[in-house]
């Protein structure tokens, strides 16, 4: 397991996204599924994309996915076609496209990739996690930990005063707001 299936994840990604953003700014429809979480023609024509390249090229993988019963293998891929439909639902760009892969266990790589931004964020077991945009690649590092915190904060589900409260007990130096959970890890990245 290397490269080979990083580039691949990350190929499917720019695929599924090219194809989503055809849809972006239109009118689509929308569903609920049975959590209550939005689901769209959208999340449905990426996962139709990623699962299909997946069982071409690697048959034998198992595949979970929000949008599909899991099919089991050696290898397991995990996709969230789209983390942030209701961000893609609000044309507010804050949704991504995410591909990961587990061995038995462990996890070996991952892919988030923000059509939008054409941003992608990528990682790989031993081999480090990158930020890629306009054809470069940069090395994600760990910082050490210092007093100088980036909040990252989603822009629903949480009431006003909760996020102030925890504003004030963390004090952190810069806030960012973001929807999908993908996102806001990668921004604190």
């Amino acid at each position: 397991m290397g490269m080979k299936e990083l580039d691949f994840a990350l190929d499917l990604a720019y695929e599924a996204g090219s194809a989503i953003m055809q849809l972006y700014g239109r009118t689509i429809h929308t569903k609920s599924k049975s959590d209550g979480t939005p689901v769209t023609e959208a999340d449905l024509l990426a996962n139709r994309i990623i699962l299909e390249g997946i069982r071409k090229h690697f048959p034998q993988d198992g595949i979970v996915s929000e949008e599909l019963e899991p099919v089991p293998g050696g290898r397991t891929w995990y996709i969230d076609p789209i983390d942030g439909t209701k961000g893609f639902i609000r044309r507010n760009g804050e949704f991504a496209i995410h591909i990961g892969m587990c061995t038995g266990e462990e996890p070996t790589l991952g892919v988030i990739y923000q059509p939008t931004t054409q941003i992608a964020y990528t990682g790989i077991r031993g081999g480090g996690a990158y930020k890629q945009q306009d054809g470069e690649r940069t090395l994600l590092q760990v910082l050490p930990f210092e007093r100088d915190l980036t909040a990252v904060i989603s822009n629903h589900g949480f009431d006003k005063e909760t996020v102030r409260r925890q504003i004030r007990a963390l004090q952190p130096k810069k806030i960012l707001l973001s929807g999908g959970s993908g996102l806001r890890l990668m921004k604190i990245a």
